[in-house]
């Protein structure tokens, strides 16, 4: 995307630790996107340590161009569903 002169600063940032992980942990980061507005697009996160929900949280990105005026995202820009319904709130404007 920067190669086309588009750039997603975060505006916005949220995250819920429930509980902690550990070093030498395996964890398991999901990771979608959800297209708010022609310009904004969230990020949901949730990390996973054998099953159990460790912290979920979310980012909301702008889409600025070279000299940092907001943008449209460009259209091939893929933002996917959750995959796994219900985990986290959906987004908000």
């Amino acid at each position: 995307m920067e190669e086309d002169g588009y750039r997603l600063p975060v505006i916005e940032a949220h995250c819920r630790y429930l509980k902690p992980a550990l070093y030498d942990d395996l964890l398991e980061l999901t990771a979608w996107a959800v297209a708010l507005s022609p310009v904004r697009l969230q990020f949901f996160c949730e990390v996973w340590r054998a099953g159990v929900l460790l912290a979920s949280g979310h980012t909301i990105h702008v889409c600025v161009d070279t000299h940092g005026r907001p943008t449209r995202l460009p259209t091939q820009f893929p933002a996917s569903p959750p995959p796994s319904a219900g985990t986290l709130p959906a987004p908000q404007e």
